[in-house]
């Protein structure tokens, strides 16, 4: 499908019909192969929905209703997404022991199948169920860095100070983000998907872009991938992390039938196709997320009428937005920003983001000696043992952080991190969310991207803090409160 190439089409419907001549109805039941309670096995839906798209064959559409049906008939199986996720239930309440249930990104995986399911037969049940399931993960698992679930686990993750996501888990969140917005337009899920790509997923990759992370980590330090066989073999988050760089392109720019709608703002250019059939030239300009002001210039082929819908972030509390040099309104967080007008070759739009400082709350729920807490601490004492090509770590109960109130600091959608090359990382600072002094821009040295100071203390972004992977640069996105 990436490469449009419809000679290797012959090549998928024969391994698709040699799937359906051994695993599905009257063969092995598709929940019984493999492992990890069939999950693996049944995230194939969305490439089956998409081979029925392509080839209007009917075998394929009954077959991929016949892996959603697997998922209500097997109860040691996987969960069954539609019925469950109409429920509008926390991921982790599904299960009586989600600590030993996965796995996340590829049940992920079929709740984007899902999506793509009902763009085929409109069952309203299989898009409400993944709204409710992409509402849920927000809410109990999703990190103020974008990862979701703990060690790929949906568990109820956000409830732990200490907890550490799989960049897996991080780009296929973003896959069904995406898949959301298009079909939905609700900015909301563009707002997730720019949270995760800025933080998570840009710490996935060491700056040659030669190895990557295993677990993505909110403190301490972030554990590398190892080496299958003790070879240079991708394991699959750092498979997974260039695909969720570069799947950000599909969010960017969006078009529509009445028109062009922004919703990512780092600098780029490209051709839009515009309702008229015509196409437009689109650059976006300036330093976003390091630098508030974006300049957007759309140069169409001749003058046209259209709608230009841009993203204002929830964050920002107040957007300035001229063009041509002329105020054009006052935009309103969590919402598109409409301009209906005849666009002309060299129009250009302006955006000012408000990026005050804001904080996020970590609010300690569960006392320290809640099982979880505790499971989540112990957790780390095999870790070495699972990694033994990686650099030596600190992760350890020992060392956990305390589980207490803290927040964490952000800028535009950028989590600020204290490192210790910098800072003694977990020194106690003083931080009223009330009255949040600026962070204030300063020179970042050599392999930092963003660097700013707060009050007497300095920080960086959480792509640069943290990443030598090593004891060398341990940092903290916390900061406790008494």
């Amino acid at each position: 499908e990436l490469l449009g190439d419809e000679r290797l089409l012959p090549a998928a419907v024969r391994s698709a019909d040699h799937l359906l001549s051994q695993v599905g109805p009257g063969q092995v039941d598709i929940i019984l192969t493999g492992a990890l309670y069939g999950l693996p096995s049944t995230s194939i839906l969305g490439p089956i929905v998409r081979l029925h798209r392509h080839t209007g064959e009917q075998r394929f559409l009954d077959y991929a209703e016949y892996i959603v049906d697997q998922w209500q008939h097997h109860p040691d199986g996987p969960p069954d997404l539609v019925r469950q996720g109409l429920t509008d239930r926390p991921l982790h309440d599904w299960f009586p022991e989600p600590m030993k249930w996965a796995k996340s990104y590829e049940l992920i995986s079929c709740v984007e199948g899902l999506v793509d399911l009902y763009r085929v037969v409109g069952n309203d049940d299989y898009l409400t169920a993944a709204q409710n399931i992409h509402r849920q993960l927000c809410a109990w698992e999703r990190s103020p860095a974008g990862s979701v679930s703990f060690d790929d686990k949906f568990i109820g993750s956000n409830r732990l100070l200490n907890t550490v996501g799989e960049l897996c888990d991080i780009v296929y969140w973003n896959r069904l983000s995406h898949e959301l917005l298009c079909l939905t337009g609700d900015p909301s899920y563009a707002d997730e998907l720019e949270r995760s790509l800025y933080n998570g997923l840009l710490c996935g990759m060491n700056r040659e872009g030669s190895w990557g992370l295993r677990r993505l980590r909110l403190s301490h330090q972030h554990v590398p991938s190892h080496r299958h066989c003790r070879l240079n073999h991708q394991q699959c988050c750092v498979a997974n992390s260039p695909r969720g760089l570069l799947q950000a392109a599909e969010s960017a720019v969006l078009t529509g039938p009445e028109g062009v709608a922004v919703a990512l703002y780092s600098p780029g250019e490209g051709t839009v196709e515009l309702p008229s059939g015509r196409s437009a030239t689109l650059r976006i300009r300036g330093d976003y997320p390091a630098d508030s002001r974006v300049l957007i210039e759309l140069t169409p082929e001749s003058s046209e009428a259209l709608t230009v819908r841009l993203r204002i972030p929830a964050w920002s509390r107040e957007t300035q937005v001229r063009v041509n040099g002329r105020v054009a309104g006052r935009p309103q967080p969590g919402t598109w920003f409409e301009l209906k007008r005849v666009w002309s070759p060299g129009d250009r739009v302006e955006l000012v983001f408000d990026f005050s400082l804001r904080t996020e709350p970590f609010d300690a729920a569960l006392p320290a000696d809640d099982p979880l807490v505790v499971w989540s601490e112990q957790h780390w004492a095999g870790v070495r043992d699972m990694n033994p090509d990686a650099p030596p770590h600190t992760l350890t109960p020992a060392d956990a952080r305390p589980h207490r109130p803290a927040v964490a600091l952000l800028r535009g959608p950028v989590l600020l991190c204290r490192d210790a090359r910098l800072t003694d990382p977990f020194a106690p600072v003083a931080v009223d969310p009330d009255a949040l002094a600026e962070a204030v821009p300063s020179e970042p040295p050599a392999g930092v991207w963003m660097a700013f100071e707060f009050g007497a203390t300095r920080l960086w972004d959480l792509a640069s803090a943290g990443n030598t992977w090593d004891a060398r640069s341990r940092f903290s996105t916390w900061f406790e409160l008494p």
